[in-house]
């Protein structure tokens, strides 16, 4: 396998096809072609920054495939902590959670430890671990939403399904004061909110006696959509501009309505006392053999 990677197109006479069919501008783009020249995929970026080598050879039929996958969340943290690996394999269920509100991660910390000691779920063999994405450093916390952004693209211009809402709303949640995301091994059970999941968790008492008759999975999903039900909030989702992949109309994940559109800019040059710093735009050009 070939890589290229190409800079600063002025002097480049393809800079017009490379700009106009490959729709390039300032973001990294990954054009993979097979020996012919035949293009397999016009952006391979998205998809292996969130699966990696375990795509190759970076086919569009490949991503189709991926982005079907209900354990979509095990490729965004198995290599943010060596622990959750090891609870992923065992099948247990795993509170992710996170969000700007310190105050509101203790909370959910408290009430969801509780939960996790319950009796009734010890008795039904319920294993629940808490992991909370804020503590991480900085760089974990970036490199794990940027996976998030880059699962969303892939899924854009899919048929909406229980998957694709699940991302969606776990990107809408990025600047929110709290949210959380359970799991049972690498399977989402469900995606909330920061004021609606923590109710469900307060609110165990209510639908304690159902874990028994219908299981913890189900029970608690089922609370927290009635929760989401009476509590009217408005999604707020920011998605990159990538040629291409950005669909005309977005439905609302909790909602379902069409979501409004609004556009923004952001200048690509930022400064830095002395210096200018711009936004080099690379082109990488993967050819399989």
């Amino acid at each position: 396998m070939s890589w290229y990677v190409l800079h600063h197109f002025a002097p480049i006479k393809g800079l017009k096809f490379i700009t106009k069919e490959w729709k390039f501008k300032t973001k990294p783009t990954f054009v993979v072609l097979n020996p012919q020249g035949k293009i397999l995929h016009p952006n391979a970026f998205h998809m292996i920054q969130v699966w990696g080598l375990d795509v190759f050879p970076f086919t569009q039929t490949i991503e189709v495939t991926r982005t079907q996958d209900a354990s979509w969340i095990g490729s965004l943290v198995t290599n943010v902590n060596p622990q959750i690996t090891t609870w992923i394999k065992e099948q247990k269920h795993i509170f992710f959670y996170g969000g700007k509100d310190k105050e509101w991660i203790q909370q959910f910390n408290k009430f969801a430890s509780a939960l996790a000691k319950d009796v009734t779920l010890k008795e039904a063999n319920i294993s629940i671990q808490l992991f909370c994405l804020d503590y991480e450093q900085p760089n974990i916390v970036n490199r794990f939403w940027r996976g998030v952004e880059s699962l969303f693209v892939t899924k854009m211009l899919m048929k909406t399904n229980t998957i694709t809402q699940e991302v969606e709303k776990l990107l809408s949640y990025k600047n929110e004061s709290g949210w959380a995301l359970l799991t049972q091994g690498s399977n989402v059970v469900l995606t909330g909110h920061g004021s609606t999941i923590l109710r469900a968790v307060t609110e165990f008492d209510k639908w304690r006696e159902q874990v028994v008759k219908k299981g913890f999975e189900i029970s608690i999903r089922q609370h927290h959509e009635t929760i989401v039900e009476t509590i009217h909030r408005c999604s707020h989702l920011q998605i990159p501009m990538v040629p291409g992949k950005v669909p005309d109309t977005i439905e609302c994940p909790d909602c379902q309505r069409t979501m409004a559109v609004f556009i923004s800019y952001k200048c690509a040059t930022r400064r830095v006392p002395g210096l200018l710093l711009m936004v080099h735009d690379v082109l990488y050009v993967i050819i399989l053999f």
